[in-house]
């Protein structure tokens, strides 16, 4: 189990390239042509979160008394967030959305990132990834991560800044 939960955690963390680039423009990194091929606004200021995630069943079993293990819809999830060269993770979660909440188990890690003009990430030293993103759908090659709502970033915002395993609600 802790091998998935770090897997999670460094999930989009496999992306990018590194070395100089154009300066991001208002839009997003802009390709020679002058049009934006990778555009901030779309995966920028936003909490991520990674729909390939695990059910809770066997977290669960052993730790039932959270109010998430009590929803069918019980997933373990990580969710990221890239702002202007800082990607924020945390990681796992319990989440529900008939709950209306995530249950912080782990910590809030922050790492840098650079973003190239073909559309490759890279969080530090790690491996450099080719990801697109689309409306409120952020896709890596090892991975999809959707856009939470405006009411779960308040609460995914809470558990960045208290960094406390509990539960958060929206």
């Amino acid at each position: 189990m802790r091998s998935e939960l770090i897997a999670l955690a460094i999930l989009p963390a496999a992306c990018g390239e590194s070395g100089s680039h154009p300066p991001d423009d208002a839009n997003g990194i802009t390709d020679s042509s002058g049009t934006s091929a990778c555009p901030s606004s779309c995966f920028e200021q936003r909490w991520w979160i990674n729909v390939g995630s695990s059910n809770c069943t066997v977290f669960c079993m052993g730790n039932p008394g959270y109010p998430e293990c009590a929803a069918s819809d019980c997933m373990q999830i990580s969710v990221e967030r890239f702002d202007a060269g800082s990607v924020r993770s945390l990681a796992p979660f319990l989440f529900s959305a008939q709950q209306r909440g995530f249950y912080l188990l782990g910590a809030l890690m922050t790492d840098s990132y650079v973003v190239s003009t073909d559309c490759k990430l890279q969080v530090d030293s790690r491996p450099q990834q080719t990801f697109s993103c689309s409306g409120d759908t952020l896709t890596f090659t090892v991975g999809q991560y959707t856009a939470a709502t405006s009411d779960q970033a308040i609460a995914l915002d809470a558990a960045a800044a208290m960094n406390t395993m509990r539960d958060y609600t929206y």
